[in-house]
């Protein structure tokens, strides 16, 4: 797009949200900001100012980011915002009622302010330079490389699982939610292994990731720096929800991986 970018950001920490309208206002790829603390005024303010992007927290008051994604489906209106899905942890069932609802995006909170609106930039702007990624080819060549920066390497059995399911979860994101019903079945029929054997190969591709990846990536889409605990591994289901979409996006849009 080739237009100033409008962001409301809907969350009721008027601190953070007022952090990152301070920040797009100092970045000339926006023509204008402002946030609401409710959920109300925040659907009010998305149907009067009309953002071409919205960042919307999960938890709200008086109506949370589901209610204003199902509001908005009834809107029927022709041009919707770009709609971000903000939240400090990312359950199953919320990517999945996230997404059936409309969200384009999601990100784990805190990310600087700063993070955030370069990855708004980068999502509402196709660079010249780089072509949608649409043939089948590509997609293996792009996950590939993709699993190669996220510190996998391609001898683990879990290499394997996380690239069919991403290759799965790009066609179909709600594959993964609930993880243990669908995704992992289909993986056994297509492997010929356990459900258990395949989730502790994901687990272990998983903690390698952490260890090995590149941490400029990793934050840009988990929102933390790795730090080799295990308690700040994301779960299997969160780590493939957020490369799938993410991975989704840059094919869509053209957007290169920058890895540093």
């Amino acid at each position: 797009m080739n237009d100033k970018i409008t962001l409301l950001v809907v969350d009721s920490d008027a601190g953070y949200a007022s952090s990152i309208v301070d920040c797009a206002k100092l970045n000339p790829a926006f023509f204008d900001a402002t946030y609401s603390t409710t959920g109300t005024d925040g659907l009010a303010m998305i149907e009067d100012i009309k953002p071409t992007a919205a960042i919307i927290n999960f938890l709200l008051p008086e109506l949370d980011a589901i209610g204003i994604l199902r509001k908005l489906r009834t809107l029927n209106r022709a041009v919707k915002p770009f709609i971000i899905v903000a939240a400090q942890t990312m359950t199953d069932s919320m990517l999945s009622m996230a997404t059936e609802y409309g969200a384009d995006y999601f990100i784990v909170k805190p990310q600087p302010p700063d993070e955030i609106c370069n990855t708004i930039v980068d999502l509402l702007n196709t660079p010249h330079t780089e072509q949608p990624v649409s043939v089948e080819e590509d997609i293996e060549i792009y996950i590939s490389r993709f699993l190669h920066y996220m510190g996998i390497p391609a001898h683990l059995n879990g290499y394997e699982y996380i690239r069919t399911a991403l290759h799965l979860a790009i066609d179909d994101i709600s594959i993964i939610s609930p993880i243990t019903q669908k995704l992992y079945p289909k993986l056994s029929e297509i492997y010929h292994k356990s459900a258990q054997s395949i989730e502790r190969s994901i687990r272990h591709a998983i903690s390698v990731s952490w260890d090995r990846g590149n941490r400029k990536i990793i934050y840009d889409i988990f929102g933390v720096t790795p730090d080799g605990a295990y308690d700040n591994h994301p779960t299997n289901s969160e780590y493939i929800a957020m490369l799938a979409d993410d991975l989704r996006l840059r094919l869509k849009h053209g957007i290169p991986l920058k890895t540093s």
